[in-house]
């Protein structure tokens, strides 16, 4: 007959106490206590690591509207133009070219 593993029982653990100094104060939470045997250097400090600068770049972009100096003005036919090009055919199409505005692509703003 074989043997049974032992079954499992388990113990509450508690932390570790705090280590006293030696004049009897517990130090704060969260605080290191250094342990009897380890070796000390002398003189030395912890240096916090220095910062990383990071250069940011902003690049506006810029165009020739007067308004919104984001987009560019070009010249686009108006509705009315168009249809006096279509209907009034050789007279209609310089009528179209005179009726041009400019517009801004950008804010979409007639410019004069």
């Amino acid at each position: 007959m074989e043997d049974a593993p032992p079954p499992y029982t388990s113990t509450p653990t508690q932390p570790p106490p705090y280590k006293q100094k030696a004049d009897g104060e517990v130090p704060p939470v969260g605080f290191d206590v250094p342990q009897e045997g380890t070796e000390h250097i002398a003189g030395a400090a912890l240096v916090p690591p220095q910062p990383v600068a990071t250069h940011v770049v902003v690049v506006q972009q810029q165009g020739s509207c007067p308004i919104c100096k984001m987009g560019y003005v070009r010249e686009e036919f108006t509705l009315c133009g168009m249809f006096m090009a279509i209907m009034f055919f050789p007279l209609g199409l310089i009528c179209c070219l005179l009726m041009r505005v400019r517009r801004c692509s950008h804010c979409r703003a007639i410019v004069i």
